[in-house]
């Protein structure tokens, strides 16, 4: 398998010693197999979109009907379909922009990868699943209690929710570390986490006040899975001393 080496540097007074983290780019590795099958929806839908490439072959049929109604996370105060569940676990893979597309697949590809080597693969995935069904849940339930500020309808779409949760809770343990660009620069995760977050309110907020309530959901229970993580290591580590 191939791979590729970030080198990262605990923030101290005290000199730390440069830690390097290896990034696998190969398809077994779980963060990447996850990221080819975005970019695989994303490429198709690229080209099947109403102004994609064959867009007009598909304009009166039913894929993009069946892309437009039933993937993308939607509430309707009158309706409630098969499609408002299985569209919450479905809707992260319809990225609308290539900016969204990026920064999600980008921020978990590097979040992803550092807390795999706090928790492992297997806990990552299912973690980013876990905060991509609750943010699609928030959203549509952020209807029903703020209908008037946010819509009798809306639409949640792209990774970027669930990526969210993985960043806080790899935040939250790598905050400190820094991140080598170059010999002589260095970028705190910290600092990459706010300037990503900052960057979504461009490419993908959406002037919808369930986006807020998602975000400052996404970001509490990152933090909050951080804890349990972090106070479930400390009792193996007493369980082991005794």
């Amino acid at each position: 398998m191939k791979n590729f080496n970030v080198n990262v540097t605990q923030q101290s007074k005290a000199r730390m010693p440069e830690t390097t983290i290896t990034f696998p780019i190969g398809l077994r590795n779980n963060i990447n197999l996850l990221i080819l099958v975005h970019f695989v929806f994303f490429t198709w839908y690229l080209i099947s979109g109403p102004n994609g490439l064959i867009g007009q072959y598909w304009s009166n049929g039913t894929f993009n009907h069946f892309v437009n109604y039933n993937v993308p996370a939607t509430y309707s105060l009158q309706h409630i379909q098969w499609q408002t569940f299985t569209s919450i676990f479905t809707y992260q893979f319809v990225h609308l922009n290539a900016s969204e597309f990026l920064l999600s697949i980008s921020m978990l590809w590097l979040f992803g990868n550092l807390l795999i080597t706090k928790i492992g693969s297997a806990k990552t995935i299912l973690l980013y699943f876990s905060f991509v069904a609750l943010s699609a849940i928030v959203y549509n339930l952020s209807h029903l209690l703020f209908p008037i500020f946010s819509g009798p309808r809306g639409l949640l779409d792209g990774a970027f929710s669930g990526v969210l949760g993985v960043m806080t809770t790899t935040v939250y343990f790598y905050g400190t570390y820094q991140l080598r660009v170059s010999d002589k620069i260095k970028i705190e995760l910290w600092i990459i986490y706010v300037v990503a977050i900052l960057l979504s309110l461009f490419f993908v907020y959406e002037h919808n006040l369930a986006y807020i309530i998602v975000y400052i959901t996404g970001i509490y229970l990152g933090v909050k899975v951080a804890e349990v993580i972090q106070r479930s290591d400390k009792q193996a580590s007493a369980g082991s001393f005794t």
